[in-house]
Order: C-alpha cells, then sequence, then structure tokens
C-alpha cells in the first residue's frame, strides 16, 4: 500500500471515530507503531494544508483561538 493511499484509509477511519492507533492498525494489517506514525503523519499534513507550516516561533506566539485581540 503506499503513503497516499494508506492517508486515505486512514482518513476514512478517522472519519468514522475510528481514531485509536490499536482501532486502525486492526483495520489496516499493521503494527500499532506503524499506525500510530501514519496517524501523526496524516494530523501533520492535515495542519500544513490547514495553517500553513509555521515555524516554532510562530506557534509560541500565536493567539489563542477563543481570545480576543484585547487579551479578553
Amino acid at each position: 500500500m503506499c503513503s497516499s493511499d494508506l492517508d486515505r484509509h486512514i482518513l476514512v477511519l478517522l472519519q468514522q471515530d475510528i481514531t485509536s492507533p490499536a482501532s486502525v492498525a486492526a483495520a489496516l494489517g499493521v503494527s500499532y507503531s506503524a499506525a500510530a506514525k501514519a496517524i501523526q503523519r496524516v494530523k501533520e499534513r492535515i495542519f500544513t494544508i490547514l495553517v500553513g507550516d509555521p515555524t516554532e516561533e510562530q506557534v509560541q506566539t500565536s493567539p489563542h483561538l477563543c481570545e480576543s485581540e484585547s487579551g479578553g
């Protein structure tokens, strides 16, 4: 199974609320560690698509979504 196929399968499982590495591993027939790493990669790719590829400095100084600019 190529990486994009694996990503697609993981996204379908995540959409169905099958989110634990153990459940993903069982559904895809891979090891727990392979499933955990694949889930992490998929989440990172989604984050990069939605937010971009922020540097660590940007992450540390980004305002929280629930706070207004005045700090409240």
